[in-house]
């Protein structure tokens, strides 16, 4: 479970909910041979046959993935280690909205989807004396390792696993926070149905990589797609523009 703690924070643990916490052993178990939410950039990343069937191979049948480089390595690591702190950052800047640890979530009619999200979160009415959510999303936070700096705006190639969360958790409205040592940025995804339809299509064409879909749909789709992720970064709406160098002096 989260070791995270904040006023407006609620773990699994919080919420009753007896679920494995991200990365354990059994998470991944109900993860294996399953298309999920963090494969999903590999979609625009494969460059020509041999990469569409190796990624095939990794995802359903268990191939060993190439081994990340040491280097490769300390990037996630700084990223992991550094989450929690953007979502605080976030939370208290952010007064009017609760934050909840999510679960693994398996598609409801497709087996062979999952995705975990970094979090649900909640918008309630601060005037109101009741309490009233106003809306309510998926939270997926990144803390750009290599670069050591936020984004200037959503990063395109997550755009797909945003997405398959928000379809996973019945969920319509995405909030992506991009955390660097010195600046917190945040914007809003809202569900666009032409997109989930050009995503749909990847995942289906890419599903059936041995059962009858060339190479050339593949690619079709990955052009289709890339196109997609960069319109839906544009319509992003930009939630806040955070300076931290006062946080680092403290």
């Amino acid at each position: 479970m989260s070791q995270f703690t904040h006023e407006r924070f609620f773990s699994l643990d919080d919420q009753n909910l007896d679920e494995p916490s991200q990365r354990s052993e059994e998470w991944f178990r109900r993860r294996k041979n399953k298309l999920s939410g963090s494969k999903l950039s590999q979609f625009l990343f494969c460059r020509g046959n041999d990469d569409r069937v190796k990624f095939y191979e990794e995802v359903f049948e268990g191939r060993k993935k190439d081994p990340f480089t040491e280097e490769q390595m300390g990037w996630m690591e700084w990223g992991r280690e550094h989450e929690d702190g953007a979502l605080e950052e976030f939370l208290n800047r952010k007064t009017d909205i609760i934050a909840f640890e999510a679960p693994h979530i398996q598609h409801n009619t497709i087996n062979w989807l999952s995705a975990t999200p970094d979090g649900f979160y909640q918008i309630y009415d601060e005037t109101s004396e009741d309490f009233e959510v106003l809306e309510e999303g998926i939270l997926e936070i990144k803390c750009p390792a290599k670069s050591k700096k936020c984004n200037r705006k959503v990063t395109y190639y997550y755009v797909p696993q945003m997405y398959l969360e928000m379809a996973c958790s019945d969920k319509r409205k995405a909030i992506f926070i991009s955390w660097g040592p010195k600046r917190l940025r945040a914007w809003k995804l809202e569900w666009d149905a032409e997109f989930w339809k050009v995503l749909s299509r990847m995942m289906d064409t890419f599903h059936r990589t041995k059962s009858g879909a060339t190479y050339e749909e593949f690619e079709l789709c990955q052009v289709e797609l890339r196109r997609a992720c960069h319109k839906v970064v544009d319509n992003a709406t930009p939630l806040g523009d955070w300076d931290l160098t006062d946080v680092i002096e403290e």
